[in-house]
């Protein structure tokens, strides 16, 4: 059975998604769908938007990802390692 779990990237722009996914050649990208397929996960990539945070607009971008729950929650692990940022 395939799960979905969906994650709204804020504060990177759309390009730094596409180019991390990218490299993995693993990954087939549609770039007129925004869709990168494995061969156990694919993942959607939403337009980029902006997001108000008060008067701050940043970049946000949807990312869903759809496969096995293990193979997801990998993914996603290591999707948020490479994007983990501080406040400061």
């Amino acid at each position: 059975m395939l799960d979905e779990k969906i994650l709204e990237m804020r504060g990177m722009r759309r390009q730094e998604i596409i180019d991390y996914f990218d490299a993995f050649h693993k990954f087939n990208y549609d770039k007129n769908a925004s869709i990168f397929r494995g061969e156990q996960i694919v993942i959607e990539l939403s337009e980029e938007f902006y997001a108000s945070l008060g008067s701050i607009k940043i970049p946000s971008t949807i990312v869903k990802f759809i496969g096995e729950k293990e193979t997801i929650e990998q993914a996603i692990y290591h999707f948020r390692l490479r994007f983990l940022t501080a406040g400061g």
